[in-house]
């Protein structure tokens, strides 16, 4: 399941302290969250900022954003977000699954990155912002 979520900033934001309260986010509460398989954030040039989740099922999503009403850093990245401008879409995935190893990896190691590079997993154990996984490529080597 795909999870879309776009937004602006209050017009008072640093954007470097969105950005270090963003990174923050991903590292501390997002990849802890059972289920979450890739986090993106990314910002066009008009100032409109999406970030997209890859979830391993619809409920997983649910149970991690029923924890994010009292998680701290969750609190600290909303502060720099104009609620008003907040829209959340989701989307089914047809022919893309996870497979019951990469499952069992994700659920076993909270907290630490895994990724596919070039076909191969790789780990990068308490940093986040090593992680590179690559939807596209993943979803080439699904349907192949």
């Amino acid at each position: 399941m795909i999870e879309i979520t776009t937004f602006r900033l209050t017009t008072a934001t640093d954007e470097d302290a969105f950005r270090a309260a963003d990174k923050r986010l991903q590292s501390d509460f997002a990849y802890r969250q059972a289920g979450l398989l890739r986090r993106t954030t990314a910002r066009n040039d008009q100032g409109d900022w999406i970030v997209i989740d890859l979830w391993r099922t619809a409920g997983d999503a649910d149970a991690s954003g029923a924890r994010r009403i009292d998680e701290p850093v969750a609190t600290r990245f909303m502060s720099f977000v104009d609620a008003t401008t907040v829209h959340t879409e989701r989307y089914d995935t047809f022919g893309l699954s996870v497979s019951p190893t990469r499952a069992s990896l994700l659920d076993e190691h909270q907290g630490d990155a895994f990724g596919i590079v070039d076909g191969s997993q790789r780990r990068t154990t308490g940093n986040v912002e090593g992680f590179s996984h690559d939807l596209t490529t993943e979803l080439h080597r699904q349907r192949q």
